[in-house]
């Protein structure tokens, strides 16, 4: 399983740090692996890579954040 950093996954979607930090602390987007420790890196999978593309391709065409949630819970669910 390839996994990411928070800072090679931003350079790969092409959005902020503080992005992606709101998304996780919002639950929009969790990675694959976080480790208890307060500071320590943060690990995101392929599938959370191609959800940070498909959120900020929605956020971009002016899809509400309420909408992106309910189709990504409604893609985990029936797509896990």
């Amino acid at each position: 399983m390839n996994l990411y950093i928070t800072s090679q996954l931003v350079k790969l979607v092409g959005i902020t740090p503080r992005q992606i930090h709101y998304w996780d602390k919002t639950g929009l987007v969790k990675p694959a692996f976080s480790p208890s420790a307060k500071g320590a890196l943060k690990y995101y999978s392929f599938i959370n890579l191609v959800e940070c593309r498909a959120i900020k391709s929605m956020l971009e065409q002016g899809i509400s954040v309420q909408t992106v949630r309910k189709t990504l819970n409604f893609l985990r669910e029936h797509y896990p």
